[in-house]
């Protein structure tokens, strides 16, 4: 039995988002302009909404109303996400990812450091995962079913991204340098532990991966936590 979480944490999944941009802050508003591009607009659309709708529910999980109208998610001079309430620090982290129609959020109490992804469980190449991948992981893809090499595979890469938002680098470090392991003998319908190693500086950290269509979701978090808590009943 997996013990009870250390902390309250929250992931939001959304797949829709309010028509117009009433919703966005002056400061958001301006962001979304620098998207030329109406996919980009509308990735980023989804995960703003998403986590709007993550850091109200946590701000006013023993409140009674929602306060949505009054977050506001602006990126921090590293590009990283930060939340604000009424344009003072809301005292959460968070962490952002949108892929495939899908906005996905998680938020944590400002002591726990968190990161998130979605992927898509597609067939990558072998240079993919030579390319991006330690050797252990690409023997522990080798080793898996065929049925199951694309799920693992998306797994693991988006673990990787999961650990390196939460040390708020992103994609600016060799994603061989985050070691990732994937409990086997998971359950699809479920969340399932994964563990992430940073090898320079040596740093573990602990999360949580399950699947949502043909997507995966994946969450990191430091310290370790139980699985997080839906604010969806799909996930």
């Amino acid at each position: 039995m997996d013990p009870a979480p250390a902390v309250f944490w929250l992931v939001r999944v959304v797949t829709e988002v309010p028509v117009g941009n009433d919703w966005l802050g002056d400061r958001e508003r301006l962001a979304l302009s620098a998207f030329a591009v109406p996919k980009r607009r509308a990735e980023w659309r989804l995960g703003r909404w998403a986590a709007k709708a993550a850091v109200s529910c946590f701000l006013t999980r023993n409140g009674p109303a929602p306060i949505r109208e009054f977050v506001e998610i602006r990126a921090a001079s590293d590009g990283a996400p930060e939340a604000l309430l009424a344009g003072r620090p809301a005292g959460v982290n968070l962490s952002i990812s949108h892929r495939s129609g899908i906005g996905f959020c998680v938020v944590a109490p400002i002591a726990v450091r968190v990161g998130c992804d979605v992927e898509a469980s597609e067939p990558r190449s072998a240079g993919f995962v030579r390319d991006f991948f330690g050797e252990s992981e690409a023997q522990a893809i080798h080793e898996a079913p065929a049925g199951e090499q694309s799920l693992l595979t998306a797994v693991i890469w988006s673990a990787k991204e999961s650990s390196l938002k939460l040390l708020r680098d992103g994609l600016r470090r060799d994603t061989r340098e985050v070691t990732v392991e994937v409990v086997r003998g998971w359950d699809d319908a479920s969340w399932n532990r994964l563990t992430a190693v940073l090898n320079n500086p040596s740093l573990p950290l602990h999360g949580w991966w399950r699947t949502h269509g043909c997507c995966v979701l994946t969450v990191v978090a430091d310290p370790e936590c139980g699985a997080p808590l839906p604010l969806d009943p799909s996930v």
